[in-house]
């Protein structure tokens, strides 16, 4: 840079070559371009995964028979009961649960892989026993559960 007289006296700087200028003006450009400029981890990605789902259905039917007897609360057996000596297996099921309920609700409830001998109680005295009982057999696999085998007798 040099520094001529003005025509008043005073000093004036002007630039002795256009390179400074060229500079400054190339830096400046540079800066804007970096601010302005998508960050690095704004890069995108054209690989694509995809998953396979599976989804099954299953229907299983209601036991269609059940042998058994059933016993109503008395003085000295303080209890409502039910003996279930078999149940028609179904299909494709691998347990079953059996419930007895007694009218004000309580239940005992037993699970089996299959048909076999299985008794349940519920304890109530003879009063609160008078009414509905219910007996259930109710099958299943995973998961489902298929609809109920249903009996009732009353004390």
């Amino acid at each position: 840079m040099s520094i001529v007289r003005g025509r008043a006296g005073g000093r004036k700087a002007t630039p002795s070559s256009p390179r400074p200028l060229l500079v400054g003006l190339l830096v400046g450009l540079l800066g804007a371009a970096a601010v302005h400029a998508p960050p690095t981890a704004w890069a995108s990605f054209t690989a694509s995964a995809t998953a396979s789902v599976s989804v099954g259905t299953l229907s299983l039917p209601r036991p269609s028979a059940a042998q058994g007897s059933a016993g109503c609360p008395t003085r000295s057996i303080r209890a409502g009961r039910v003996t279930v000596t078999s149940f028609a297996q179904v299909q494709r099921a691998t347990r079953y649960v059996l419930t007895l309920t007694s009218p004000r609700g309580s239940t005992d409830s037993a699970t089996v892989t299959g048909s076999q001998t299985v008794s349940l109680s519920v304890p109530s005295s003879p009063s609160a026993g008078r009414g509905r009982w219910t007996v259930r057999i109710v099958p299943g696999v995973s998961a489902w559960t298929g609809p109920a085998w249903t009996a009732t007798f009353t004390c």
